[in-house]
């Protein structure tokens, strides 16, 4: 009877719930409570839900631009520390919150990038030994733009650090091919009128070397490779016997093949190794 008369005066809203609600707990005290706590538990989750999509949303904005976000994983002191922390908010993530899908687009910690030195070697450029700026990197990855200082890393990883063979670097590697193969190199050091311009320059003008950076072990067969042909000789050469030279200024396709080469010899020129007195000097193109 009270329900019904309740049910016909208020229609809609929240009203209604309160007065079928009341209905309901004096027909049946025992089935209101169960109501009650199936309620309860719906509202709970409700706000787990709202709870796990803003988290969900704060995971995205990490990884999409993790520079916003202080990454404390290798300083934290007490483990219950949140591992990242908004820069311009109040914001904390930790780990074991992050979504499966977006764990694999987490950045990588120094620690663990440390670690993969370790484990795998071949994959950095060693530079402890060979680099001359003492701001540059002691190791960088081979294959990413991923820099790492000696000074960043673990105490307890250090020792195991300094027991990696030492590697050959990429700068070492690029000497020795002088040695090895000095016919795919200008020798510049006789002839160069710029102090600061390269002592020796791939011919295919990928690679530019200076002295001061060439390791303390090789500079001896450096210093007694044969002189050779300077580059200014060539052009003059070009200059004077036009007729023993291909030239490929108006037909060549690719930006980078040589301007001139040399029909019995191989010997290439890139126009950007002419010595300015001798541009004028140079044969019409055909």
């Amino acid at each position: 009877m009270v329900c019904c008369h309740m049910s016909r005066q208020i229609t809609r809203g929240p009203a209604l719930l309160v007065a079928l609600t009341i209905a309901f707990r004096l027909a049946s005290p025992s089935a209101f409570v169960g109501f009650q706590w199936r309620r309860g538990a719906s509202i709970s989750k409700m706000l787990s839900e709202n709870v796990d999509r803003e988290t969900h949303e704060h995971w995205k904005d990490l990884v999409s631009d993790p520079s916003s976000w202080w990454d404390n994983r290798d300083t934290k002191r007490s483990p219950d520390a949140p591992d990242f922390k908004q820069k311009d908010g109040d914001i904390t993530l930790w780990l074991d919150s992050c979504p499966d899908e977006l764990l694999d687009d987490v950045p990588v910690s120094t620690r663990q990038r440390w670690e993969d030195v370790i484990s795998n070697p071949h994959d950095w450029w060693d530079n402890r030994e060979t680099k001359n700026n003492p701001r540059a990197p002691d190791f960088k990855k081979k294959d990413k733009d991923v820099a790492l200082w000696l000074n960043t890393c673990p105490d307890e990883l250090l020792e195991q650090i300094d027991n990696l063979p030492r590697r050959v670097s990429l700068r070492q590697q690029q000497w020795e091919d002088v040695i090895s193969n000095p016919d795919d190199w200008w020798d510049i050091r006789e002839n160069k009128r710029n102090p600061r311009a390269p002592d020796l320059k791939k011919k295919d003008d990928s690679v530019a070397l200076w002295l001061d950076t060439c390791p303390d072990e090789l500079l001896d067969q450096i210093d007694n490779l044969p002189k050779p042909v300077s580059i200014r000789q060539h052009w003059e050469n070009v200059i004077s016997n036009p007729d023993e030279w291909w030239d490929n200024r108006e037909d060549k396709r690719n930006p980078r093949a040589p301007d001139f080469k040399m029909k019995n010899e191989d010997v290439a020129l890139w126009l950007n190794s002419c010595p300015e007195d001798l541009l004028l000097q140079l044969p019409n193109s055909v």
